[in-house]
């Protein structure tokens, strides 16, 4: 981080290293029906592979993503989703920030999301999924980085499976 508080895109914590995150916040539902969240993002790193589970109230995805090497700023990524089929994206790794685009395979559903990073262990979280030219649901999340014993099982659990 700079003396202005501004982060070079290798020093994400969330996406480029693994990590539980607290994910809490509201889901904007198509006619304005909010709901709280209180979910979860885990992220872990295999050589050949990424992973992204995150839990968002009704929203749940596993995300399969490209490695990002030191040189990149996009990596590719694809998910299914019981509701929408199946989705692919990309993350867009800047200073600061990371941006997503993703559609489904149909090209019926787009969205968009975005993470700023806050702390080390803080991301503001805001997306949205749109039907067509309609937003059927959109997000806003605060996602805290787990530490200690709970968060080593769960990464450990899921390197396993």
């Amino acid at each position: 981080m700079d003396a202005l508080g501004r982060t070079s895109a290798r020093e994400h914590t969330f996406l480029l290293a693994e990590g539980v995150w607290r994910a809490t916040g509201m889901v904007m539902h198509e006619g304005g029906r909010a709901c709280a969240v209180d979910g979860s993002a885990q992220v872990l790193h295999r050589p050949e592979r990424w992973y992204l589970e995150a839990r968002y109230g009704t929203l749940a995805l596993r995300l399969r993503i490209a490695p990002l090497e030191p040189d990149q700023l996009v990596a590719e990524w694809v998910a299914r989703n019981a509701e929408i089929g199946r989705l692919h994206g990309q993350f867009i790794v800047m200073a600061g920030t990371i941006n997503s685009l993703f559609e489904s395979e149909d090209g019926r559903f787009r969205g968009v999301e975005y993470f700023s990073q806050v702390s080390g262990d803080r991301y503001r979280c805001r997306g949205a999924l749109f039907d067509g030219r309609q937003c059927v649901r959109a997000w806003k999340l605060d996602l805290t980085r787990k530490a200690g014993a709970d968060a080593e099982r769960l990464l450990a659990a899921r390197r396993r499976s």
